[in-house]
């Protein structure tokens, strides 16, 4: 079964990278269970490079998409996620390197969070420096003003991940004033607030 929908999830792929007029005929042709199936592929085929990310694509086969259409690099997932943020999360240093130089957003926030801030979180030190020599930011904000890939690398960041963001700090003039008690308090009430209109 999980052999028969790995294979389906990559046709279903490559007919919406095609177009659509096979996905019609597939519907038709495959009854309820096989219209189930595409428009639920086609949902998440909102971020075609995230869906070839998970499945495991060769970067080749990434560029080729990228290639195609540019702005895939831009696009998200049903769930808000960037193709940068998901390459981070599988760690695939050879994607996140293409998608760079196909100009994704370093920085570029999925669910609140930077590429940086998840590269950290993870302890994946070899994404943390490709991150970092692409210009990703160390103090950028990822949650009410009080959560930073720095912060977060200082807290809870192995060895080698806290020494590169140490030195990135130096770089950029050293880190920004710790929050005060009352700062922090403030961020996360609005971080409750956040969730609670979600």
């Amino acid at each position: 079964m999980d052999k028969e929908r790995s294979v389906f999830r990559r046709i279903a792929v490559v007919i919406a990278a095609a177009g659509g007029i096979m996905v019609i005929l597939l519907c038709l042709l495959g009854g309820p269970h096989a219209t189930f199936q595409v428009k639920h592929e086609l949902v998440s085929v909102q971020n075609l490079i995230g869906m070839m990310i998970e499945e495991g694509a060769s970067v080749e086969e990434i560029e080729y998409v990228i290639r195609d259409k540019p702005d895939r690099v831009h696009d998200r997932n049903r769930i808000g996620m960037l193709p940068l943020a998901e390459a981070v999360s599988w760690r695939r240093h050879d994607v996140a390197l293409v998608l760079l130089k196909h100009g994704a957003d370093v920085d570029g926030k999925s669910n609140g969070t930077t590429p940086l801030y998840r590269a950290v979180a993870r302890g994946d030190a070899q994404m943390v420096e490709l991150l970092l020599i692409h210009g990703a930011d160390p103090f950028a904000d990822c949650g009410a003003g009080i959560i930073t890939p720095y912060r977060s690398a200082m807290s809870d960041g192995t060895p080698e991940v806290r020494a590169l963001l140490e030195k990135a700090a130096v770089e950029r003039g050293g880190p920004p004033p710790e929050p005060t008690q009352q700062q922090i308090r403030d961020g996360i009430g609005e971080m409750l607030r956040s969730k609670e209109e979600r």
